[in-house]
């Protein structure tokens, strides 16, 4: 096991305890974790590339950890009453359907690398933007910015990626079918 997939495990095996003390009252031990589990996000990143360390184990887990991570969240935010119910299920659709497509076209095409766009690199930065200010507005701060145009950003952002995507399984199952007739 190298370094960046140690990281990008500890980051999976950290959500339930982030969950946990958030859901308990915790606010400031989840923000910790959370703050943790961002930071080996970037680790894992800078040590693979740096040692030169790519493995399929890392580009599976890499997206994935994000994933679980925001939609562990934004679940308990909903539960707690912080994020509205159409945004909620917008990402968990979105994202569900984007985590089967990827094991489905993954079965036909592998090994698949498929590299973050643009557009869901910012939908990420967006949904951590919103994470830690739902994390500021539960500590009490005032906020100057209402979350309302960023959940319409973040939605925009999640309709436009998963067009991109599947625009993107649609030209691999296409290439694996004229490959096997």
């Amino acid at each position: 096991m190298n370094i960046p997939n140690t990281l990008s495990l500890t980051r999976i095996l950290l959500i339930p305890f982030i969950a946990i003390f958030l859901i308990q009252g915790y606010i400031k031990i989840s923000l910790i974790l959370f703050i943790v589990s961002s930071i080996t996000d970037f680790l894992d990143g800078f040590f693979a590339r740096r040692l030169q360390q790519f493995t399929d184990l890392g580009k599976l887990l890499d997206p994935l950890c994000v994933k679980l991570l925001i939609l562990c969240l934004f679940s308990v935010f909903l539960c707690i009453d912080t994020i509205p119910l159409w945004y909620y299920l917008t990402l968990l659709i979105k994202e569900c359907i984007s985590i089967l497509a990827y094991f489905q076209i993954r079965g036909i095409h592998n090994p698949m690398d498929i590299s973050p766009t643009r557009a869901s690199k910012w939908l990420t930065f967006v949904n951590m933007v919103i994470i830690i200010l739902v994390y500021l507005t539960k500590l009490n701060f005032q906020l100057f910015v209402s979350l309302k145009p960023l959940f319409i950003l973040s939605f925009l952002l999640s309709i436009y990626t998963f067009i991109q995507y599947s625009n993107l399984w649609i030209m691999l199952i296409e290439k694996h079918e004229q490959n096997h007739s």
